[in-house]
């Protein structure tokens, strides 16, 4: 996982790379943007990526 925009993830966001879950406890302003998941191996990759809002 990584924010399109560059911008480094705070440090309260929990990345679990063996099951591809990023978590954001207590979601602000500040961590809205469109996020990122790339998954590799030798078949092959492939991306998706989400916008987060905060209204």
């Amino acid at each position: 996982w990584h924010r399109v925009d560059g911008v480094p993830f705070a440090r309260k966001v929990d990345v679990r790379k063996t099951s591809g879950v990023m978590e954001i406890p207590y979601f602000q302003q500040e961590d809205a943007g469109t996020y990122e998941c790339v998954a590799e191996n030798t078949k092959g990759r492939n991306s998706v990526q989400g916008k987060l809002s905060f209204f």
